[in-house]
Parts: C-alpha cells; structure tokens; sequence
C-alpha cells in the first residue's frame, strides 16, 4: 500500500527545500531467511499468502501539507463549537504560548507593523497571521492559538537542528542576558519571556551535553549558515 497520495507536501514550505526528509522502506515477507527477494529492510510476517510493502517518508511537519491551510482553517471553525482536545499533552498553556512567542520573535517568524504584530507563515507567498495590536495582546493572542503555537516550536526545532545547537543556545542567552529594568506591566512581561526562554536555553544545554556524552563529540556544533 502506498500512502504517497495522502502526504502531499509542499517543498517551498520546507526551510531546505526538503533535502533533509528520508525515506525508509520495509518489505514484509513471510520468512526473511527464506525468500526470494533481497535486500536489508526484510521483516518476517509468518503470513504465507500475503507480501506486505511499506514506504514512510518522515521528516516533514504538518504545515507543508499543500492542504494544511485548509486543515487549520476547518480546525479553528470546529474550535468554536466543541473542544478537540482533552488530554492535557494536547492543550496549549499560557507559559507554552509566551515561549513560542518569545521564540518566534527571536528568529524572526514575526514583527511588528506600528503597534500591530504579525507572523510570517513558511510559506512566503502566504499572508502574515495578523496577532493583535500591542504585545501584550499579541501574546495573548497567540497562547489562545493551538495551532499556530504547534507550527511555531515546529519551526524552530527546524531552524535549531538547522543552525546546530551552539549557536542556538547563544542567540537565545544573548535574548535572555538583556534585562528590562522597569516596573511596568509590560517589563514584567518581558521578564517573563526571557525566564521561559532561559529555562528552554537551558534543557537545549543539557540535551547537547547528554549527546556530547552519548557519542563523544558536540551535536552540531558548526553552524550550517
């Protein structure tokens, strides 16, 4: 059975064009010591009458789906009449939304236009999301947003795997290190964004230190840009 037909990607939504997807293939046999065909990826089924082939393609997040914007739309219009979600994995928290804000801003997946603030979906010919005017109100904004706070810590996984984690953790500790002084609503807030940010700053420390000493060596540590 191929599955191709139902993953339709869009390789202009992919930062890389979508060199960096692979693509596995597994042949289901009955017996792989005793077959015709050959190769690595045979598996046994112990079903004499039936060859079963698999092919995945994995790699791609669900916002290079060529229909994804069609997805999203029929999701926010179910949002308003019942609720999808009700496993606590699958809501978005206030704290989740201000990270993906925080983050987004940091590499650039958004601006501000005068007071209104804005974010650039992958796809370059799509229009920018308008968020809400003010920060505060964008912030918010987005935490009410699953979807859009989902697509966001997608795509800086992406750039993160793609610009290695050493210069990731220092884009975000230069972000972190520069502290409002102030004592407005909004200071705070800001103070917030960079406590989220330094606490997500430092889980990307510890994984490269567990990968530095699971192999041996640094992940990633020359930037590709």
């Amino acid at each position: 059975m191929d599955a191709g037909a139902s993953w339709n990607i869009d390789r202009t939504r992919l930062p890389d064009g979508g060199t960096n997807l692979v693509r596995l293939s597994v042949m289901g046999v009955p017996d792989a010591n005793d077959t015709l065909f050959s190769g690595e990826n045979l598996v046994s089924t112990h079903d004499p009458h039936r060859l079963v082939a698999l092919t995945v393609v994995a790699g791609s997040p669900q916002s290079a789906l060529q229909q994804y914007d069609l997805y999203r739309q029929a999701l926010e219009n179910s949002h308003s009449r019942k609720p999808l979600y009700v496993l606590p994995a699958f809501l978005t928290s206030a704290d989740q939304g201000k990270l993906a804000f925080a983050l987004a801003s940091i590499l650039g997946l958004t601006y501000s236009q005068g007071t209104f603030f804005y974010y650039k979906p992958a796809d370059p010919l799509a229009s920018p999301v308008k968020l809400a005017n003010g920060l505060l109100n964008s912030i918010q904004a987005l935490t009410e947003h699953d979807g859009l706070v989902s697509e966001i810590m997608e795509r800086v996984d992406a750039q993160i795997a793609r610009i290695g984690l050493r210069d990731a953790i220092q884009i975000l500790t230069e972000y972190y290190s520069t502290i409002p002084d102030g004592n407005t609503q909004l200071d705070e807030e800001l103070r917030e964004l960079k406590r989220l940010v330094r606490n997500y700053a430092e889980d990307l420390r510890r994984f490269s230190e567990f990968n530095v000493g699971l192999n041996g060596r640094p992940a990633r540590q020359q930037s590709t840009r």
